[in-house]
């Protein structure tokens, strides 16, 4: 006989009950949890690198820098002394002594730029664009040699083989240079020139420092001289802007700009004025190898800004010899020829002034009649036998719109006269030509 023996009611613990009902094995944690791990670990990793480039002052980074940067640009790269690479606190912190990176094969012995001692802040965000912006500059004994090849497709400051990239000076906010060279040379363009940079103490409480710049050279067989400085804000002066002072001479020509820059190189939508002026116009355009009427004496003023690849001349008024001009220029450097674009307006265009664009030179316009009228075997001509300067007119393409509300002549009653001239390879066209009589 089998008896079946029941545990008492009250007997079972609950230690008991746990071992029959086992909870559910425990989670490695929630996507939240693992998400702010990694997130903590990054930013530990962060704090942990910049403290240690902080306290090394990134010393350790001049070996690698040197063979990093050589490899990018197919250049001997040297730092004779010390190095710093670091964030101090949030920008870039870069310093190099007997900085050196030489020149490529094709642009000869020497290097493309050296320095005794360059010290410099960099925007850090500005890594992550495409043109890097310095807060600060510091240069001391610099050399930059920046040159074009002979056919105008290399340079030595863009570090392709391939095609050569326009010169932009890098965005500087502040800046003291001592003692700086910069030689430029471009043959397909005819241009040669030395400049001298150097910072001296300014005298206008208002500004820290004085840039000053002065050099030399040539420009189609031509030699310029050109002087000027750039005035750094003081730091304790709220709103100050730099401003830049220029003046340079050439062929019986004069110009002067002047005004204000958001950086110490910003070019670009800076607010300037210009100021030219000389015995001929056409010496001006000249150096450009651009072609324009012969004038007598002229004096232009306007606006000038610079808008990617455009030079902007607006508000431009003037006069040349007894006449006036009003409008506005613009140069476009484009390949592979210039482009000029002028809407322009002359309210009196005296007669004398009118000659040159039929062939007469000034000077025979201002002596009159009997000085214009040639006569060819005994046969007098009213218009010239003048030579076309058919050279000149593949170095640009044009498109001028001018409007001539009066001309001053005792016996040639003409007014109301709009033209307009293009040029485009090579091309002339007059359209429209009309006037009043």
């Amino acid at each position: 006989m089998s008896r079946e023996l029941a545990a008492p009611a009250g007997l079972l613990s609950p230690m008991s009950e746990q071992i029959v009902t086992p909870k559910p094995a425990r989670t490695l944690g929630t996507p939240l949890a693992s998400t702010i791990a990694v997130i903590s670990t990054f930013v530990g990793l962060v704090v942990l690198a910049w403290a240690i480039l902080f306290v090394t002052k990134g010393r350790f980074l001049k070996g690698p820098f040197e063979r990093i940067v050589a490899g990018q640009t197919n250049r001997q790269v040297k730092v004779a002394g010390d190095f710093q690479l670091y964030f101090a606190p949030f920008n870039v912190k870069f310093l190099a002594e007997g900085l050196s990176i030489t020149n490529p094969e094709w642009a000869g012995r020497g290097n493309f730029f050296e320095a005794k001692r360059i010290d410099s802040r960099i925007s850090t965000w500005s890594l992550f664009t495409s043109k890097y912006r310095f807060n600060w500059l510091g240069l001391e004994d610099g050399h930059f040699d920046l040159q074009w090849d002979k056919a105008g497709k290399r340079n030595t400051w863009t570090f392709s083989e391939e095609k050569g990239d326009p010169f932009e000076l890098p965005l500087v906010r502040r800046a003291v240079v001592r003692g700086t060279m910069v030689r430029f040379v471009d043959p397909r363009m005819q241009i040669a020139a030395g400049i001298r940079v150097d910072t001296v103490e300014a005298k206008d409480t208002r500004f820290a420092s004085s840039i000053g710049f002065d050099g030399t050279g040539t420009i189609r067989g031509t030699r310029f001289v050109m002087n000027g400085a750039l005035l750094t804000p003081n730091a304790t002066v709220t709103g100050g802007r730099n401003q830049l002072k220029l003046h340079a001479e050439a062929l019986r020509t004069q110009l002067d700009i002047s005004g204000t820059l958001v950086g110490a190189t910003e070019i670009e939508g800076a607010d300037l004025q210009m100021d030219m002026r000389g015995q001929n116009l056409a010496d001006a355009f000249s150096l450009l190898g651009v072609a324009v009427p012969d004038t007598r004496t002229y004096r232009m003023q306007s606006a000038l800004t610079k808008q990617d690849i455009e030079w902007r001349f607006t508000g431009l008024k003037g006069r040349f010899g007894a006449s006036d001009l009003a409008g506005e220029f613009t140069v476009a450097m484009t390949k592979p020829r210039i482009m000029l674009t002028a809407d322009l307006a002359t309210r009196t265009l005296d007669i004398v002034d009118a000659g040159p664009f039929i062939g007469y030179s000034p000077s025979q316009s201002a002596a009159g009649k009997s000085a214009m009228i040639e006569r060819v075997g005994g046969t007098p001509r009213i218009l010239p036998d003048a030579p076309l300067r058919v050279e000149a007119l593949k170095n640009f393409d044009a498109k001028v719109d001018w409007t001539v509300r009066n001309v001053r002549a005792e016996s040639l009653p003409i007014s109301n006269i709009k033209l307009g001239l293009t040029l485009e390879d090579r091309l002339l066209k007059l359209n429209p030509f009309n006037f009043s009589l």
